[in-house]
């Protein structure tokens, strides 16, 4: 009790944690008072402990030898457990984290073609009869390459992608739902709605020079959200020229005009290979004025755009450093202003131009850091990337360091808004359309083996289609994963 009360009053006359010179004989004080209480212990326990534990301690003490590997074994044993509990669990639960990272949600149905007759939006349609099914959500994957840098790129149903994928909060500093805000896009003017009436759209042109093969083409869109390229006709005089053309019958009302586009051939490049748009041009100044629409008299024209009440048109962007400009002049063919194009050599797919953009001038986007340090880009900046053969301008709008289903290994990953990237991509497409390739389903609980069969027989021949819960389960057999090390705990 005395060596006791000697510790009580050291450490109490002490500060242990700001004086190391009472720490330390503190420390030492205790585990001596420590040690003779374990001996009391011990010595109260030898008297009545029973006789057979009694003469065997007794034994090994006097010839310790013969039992080293029992005592060897026992922490074989004892590290055997030790090794099968932790690392198996955190085996387990990173091949589960894999398997979800790789998947994001219960169901992926991954590479599926262009050309293919079955797409997301199609076998979504059929799965949502299902009533296993809680959620989906449709994507676009593919390689973006900005300069030297090639990257991943991933469009999304944000709010739809929200709801059903699997996150961890070590991804980032924002939460999957903060970081799929973040990609929403305004914009300051919309398409220009064209009358149900109307069967005819044309505009007025007139070039400052004279252009050997100059086209002009308008982008129209309907209420399915397609794209439609129709062509105007050539531009072929140095005074005012009105270009006119019929509205495609199988546009759905209500329908928009979307952008006017100055198309120039490449020699023999009808077909707008891989390399179109490296392909310069000629540039030029073209000016527009009245773009207006009618039905099948000419007497009921309407006007469409008359560039009176200012500029709210956008240049498409190209490959050049400086973009093509677009203004408002007053050398109009009609009325007081009229719009002045001026264009560089460079181009996207053969064409430069303007559109009144429903998404936003560029795309706003989520980058990993890795795509940060390759590229250089920060917050808020700039750039135009190469998708699909197509120039597209994005914004960065945030970091991340992970997300699920893409790595951030070399030029890192850009994740967009899937309409916004459907918009900019194929507002240069006068062919087929660029589509979603990939669709994530959520099931409810119990419904997943279901669900996972039917999308594989509606998929089949088309995409691969991934689950969740059947790779987790593939693993758990497996006797090498973290399950297997596991049940070593019953060996030991």
């Amino acid at each position: 009790m005395t060596q006791v009360g000697a510790v009580a009053l050291l450490v109490y006359q002490g500060d242990a944690e700001s004086d190391e010179t009472v720490l330390i004989p503190a420390t030492v004080l205790i585990a001596i008072v420590c040690a003779q209480l374990i001996f009391l212990c011990l010595s109260g326990l030898a008297k009545s402990a029973p006789v057979w534990l009694s003469l065997s301690l007794w034994k090994m003490t006097r010839n310790p030898l013969q039992y080293t590997w029992l005592m060897v074994l026992l922490l074989l044993a004892t590290g055997l457990c030790v090794l099968s509990v932790t690392v198996g669990s955190t085996l387990d639960q990173g091949q589960r984290d894999k398997v979800r990272y790789d998947v994001a949600a219960d169901l992926r149905v991954s590479g599926i073609s262009a050309n293919s007759r079955i797409t997301p939006s199609s076998i979504e349609e059929a799965l949502v009869e299902s009533p296993g099914v809680f959620g989906s959500a449709r994507a676009y994957r593919d390689s973006g390459y900005f300069g030297s840098v090639e990257f991943s790129l991933l469009g999304l149903e944000v709010d739809e992608f929200s709801q059903i994928s699997w996150y961890r909060p070590d991804f980032s500093n924002m939460a999957l739902g903060d970081a799929m805000k973040t990609l929403h896009s305004s914009s300051s003017g919309g398409p220009i709605l064209i009358p149900a009436s109307a069967g005819h759209i044309g505009l007025w042109a007139r070039p400052e020079e004279k252009y050997s093969e100059l086209f002009v083409w308008v982008v129209l869109g309907d209420s399915s959200g397609q794209l439609r390229v129709v062509s105007l006709g050539q531009i072929n005089s140095l005074e005012w020229q009105k270009l006119e053309a019929e509205i495609p019958s199988e546009l759905v009302h209500p329908r928009s005009l979307i952008a006017v586009q100055v198309f120039e051939p490449a020699g023999r490049l009808m077909s707008l290979g891989s390399f179109a748009s490296q392909v310069k041009g000629t540039p030029g100044i073209v000016h527009f004025d009245d773009i207006n629409s009618r039905g099948k008299s000419k007497n009921g024209e309407v006007v469409l755009e008359d560039f009176e009440g200012g500029m709210n048109w956008r240049t498409i962007v190209t490959g050049a450093v400086e973009p093509d400009h677009i203004s408002v002049t007053g050398d109009a063919f009609h009325g007081q202003a009229a719009a002045r194009f001026s264009f560089s050599a460079e181009r996207n797919r053969l064409v430069r131009g303007f559109h009144r953009s429903p998404v936003g001038d560029a795309i706003p986007a989520v980058v990993s850091r890795s795509f940060q340090h390759a590229s250089g880009v920060s917050e808020g900046d700039r750039f135009v990337a190469r998708v699909d053969n197509r120039y597209v301008p994005f914004v960065v709008a945030g970091f991340v360091e992970y997300f699920p289903t893409l790595s951030p290994e070399r030029g890192g990953f850009v994740i967009v808004s899937l309409d916004a990237l459907m918009y900019h991509v194929n507002l240069v497409s006068e062919q087929k359309q660029v589509t979603p390739n990939e669709l994530f389903i959520k099931t409810l609980p119990g419904t997943e083996k279901i669900t996972l069969e039917k999308a594989r027989q509606i998929a089949t021949g088309v995409g691969s289609v991934q689950g969740t819960y059947e790779l987790i389960d593939s693993f758990q057999n497996d006797p090498l994963s973290g399950v297997g090390l596991r049940s070593l705990v019953f060996v030991a």
